[in-house]
């Protein structure tokens, strides 16, 4: 997910900014990063794309370069923002990727991958008679609310 680079600054130390965002776009151009100290610089950054309609972006993500996950994504289809996905937030699937009986079922979602365009979705439901965990498509799902909403 993350490469493996170095940021050297000019005595020779290594600076830490795990934090990365990380932006695919539309059409195919290379992948730009930036990187930042503070989740919330990151957060900052990612935050003036929420209301982007520039039709540039297919996804915007938050990377944590010290754990390897993707902790935030936005997600736009047909130049508009569709979702903003946190890892562990609670979805479920969209109509037409689910049978309408399934609709109750609820996911808590993880090892987003900003590339792909993908995640895992785990039940959270009890008694479910669906697989413990399945990878998706983020188009496939709906976000419900944060994992913090739910308790």
């Amino acid at each position: 997910m993350v490469d493996d680079k170095k940021i050297i600054d000019v005595t020779g130390a290594e600076l830490k900014r795990p934090y990365i965002v990380r932006f695919i776009r539309a059409d195919g151009a290379p992948i730009e990063e930036y990187f930042y100290e503070q989740r919330a610089d990151a957060d900052q950054h990612l935050n003036m794309f929420c209301d982007d309609d520039s039709g540039l972006y297919k996804r915007i993500a938050i990377l944590n370069d010290e754990t390897r996950t993707v902790e935030r994504v936005l997600v736009f289809v047909d130049g508009k923002l569709r979702m903003d996905l946190c890892d562990h937030d609670v979805v479920r699937l969209r109509s037409g990727y689910r049978k309408p009986e399934e609709a109750r079922y609820l996911f808590s979602v993880s090892n987003i991958h900003e590339e792909f365009g993908r995640c895992l979705i785990t039940p959270i439901n009890d008694g479910l008679p669906l697989p413990s965990s399945e990878s998706v498509g983020l188009e496939m799902v709906d976000r419900v609310c944060s994992q913090k909403d739910m308790q």
